[in-house]
């Protein structure tokens, strides 16, 4: 789905997890988009991803994870409302697309 003139709701989400020791692989993740305005959604998939260490968190997505779904997806005059993650914060304020 492409979303024009919009207000939109990103995040990623995962819906798996094995742990083996102190090796992570969490699953089923994705990146979730939904308009504000008109209620249309886009979700897409993304890699696993593998941490280490005690703690349950997958990690934050990284910029080079969320870029592919947003360049697809958003056009000019869209505005994007996203969680605090850090690859969100540093990519959508300088990036500029032409369409």
């Amino acid at each position: 789905m492409t979303f024009r003139d919009d207000i939109i709701e990103t995040d990623t989400a995962q819906f798996g997890a094995k742990k083996d020791g102190k090796k992570r692989t969490f699953a089923g993740r994705m990146q979730v988009m939904e308009s504000r305005l008109n209620k249309g959604w886009s979700v897409v998939a993304l890699n696993d991803k593998n941490t280490h260490g005690k703690r349950g968190a997958g990690g934050a997505e990284s910029t080079s994870e969320v870029l592919p779904a947003l360049r697809r997806s958003l056009q000019r005059e869209t505005i994007v409302a996203a969680d605090g993650s850090a690859a969100f914060k540093s990519l959508l304020p300088k990036w500029k697309k032409s369409t």
